[in-house]
């Protein structure tokens, strides 16, 4: 059974309750969204033109986190951690409101920064390297 509103009625659901867009038995905390051909979830602001949204889509096996305009990460605590399965590898964080650190949290591994081809590297930052 569809779920019709006239536009100006909201609604709320009760505490713990799933909602499934695409699926019979939603699983999860909250949002379920699947589709055969990968599940898309599209924030629009109402009032403005489709063309600015924040989109998060995936095909089953990757994932896209993608902005019509600027894309923003906001953290009160000052940390931001890139993770792979879990574990951190790259983490950004502000020192006390002078630096910017950048963090390589693999132990005994080198930061490597390269040309577009991915080949060639321009910059590597060893553990070993000497501090200005």
């Amino acid at each position: 059974m569809p779920l019709v509103l006239d536009g100006t009625t909201g609604f709320n659901l009760p505490l713990g309750a799933e909602i499934g867009v695409g699926t019979n038995s939603p699983a999860g905390n909250g949002l379920h969204v699947d589709h055969t051909a990968g599940a898309t979830l599209r924030l629009t602001r109402l009032g403005t033109s489709t063309s600015h949204f924040v989109q998060l889509e995936t095909d089953g096996a990757h994932g896209t986190l993608r902005s019509e305009g600027d894309l923003t990460l906001d953290s009160d605590n000052g940390n931001w951690r890139l993770k792979d399965s879990g574990t951190s590898v790259f983490e950004i964080s502000r020192d006390s409101n002078t630096s910017v650190n950048l963090y390589n949290a693999i132990s005994d591994s080198d930061i490597i920064i390269s040309k577009s081809n991915k080949t060639s590297p321009c910059l590597t930052l060893a553990p070993s390297f000497t501090y200005i």
